[in-house]
């Protein structure tokens, strides 16, 4: 892991700003998966690797990828809030007139109290009580391949690649199953 031996500040505008783009997409492609299988799936690993993509080239330090990678795990944070308490809101009231601008200031809040609340409980949780956290590990992990170049980073560069083929061949081309043990090769 590199030190910023240059005192480069690791809160950047660029981090910030993809940390604050990639949040809106992922709450909104969050919030999609989850309605639509029922579950949330953690982005955490995916926008580790996606932002390490985008600011690794233009120089990015490994700090400062883990802060835009931080801001844009945010987004799976929000869309889970969304995702499964807008509907109980409609199932509860039917003719409720609930509109965007009120779900989006409610959204803001929520993730603004997330804030505030994870700081507040932070060195309590983490450096006090020690607690395992394996997303955050999983993720500082990854963010260590990619940062130590060779093979490791080809290696996780090359099974993004390979997963993004399946998922293709299954979803878009429809060469593939959705499920193993199910269509025309297992009849």
């Amino acid at each position: 892991m590199k030190k910023n031996p240059l005192n480069i500040p690791d809160l950047t505008a660029r981090a910030l700003l993809l940390a604050a783009a990639g949040s809106v997409l992922i709450a909104g492609s969050s919030s999609y998966v989850a309605l639509r299988i029922g579950a949330l799936p953690w982005p955490t690993i995916f926008v580790a690797v996606l932002s390490m993509a985008i600011l690794k080239p233009f120089g990015g330090t490994l700090r400062e990828i883990n802060v835009a990678h931080t801001g844009m795990s945010a987004g799976g944070l929000v869309a889970g809030g969304l995702a499964f308490t807008l509907p109980g809101v409609w199932m509860a009231d039917p003719g409720s007139s609930l509109g965007v601008w009120t779900a989006v200031v409610a959204a803001l809040v929520g993730a603004s109290l997330g804030v505030v609340f994870t700081g507040l409980l932070r060195r309590h949780f983490v450096e006090e009580l020690n607690l395992p956290f394996p997303m955050g590990v999983a993720a500082a992990q990854t963010l260590q391949a990619g940062d130590q170049g060779g093979g490791k980073a080809s290696t996780l560069f090359a099974s993004c690649g390979f997963a993004g083929l399946i998922a293709y061949l299954r979803d878009a081309a429809g060469v593939l199953p959705p499920l193993i043990g199910r269509g025309p090769l297992f009849s």
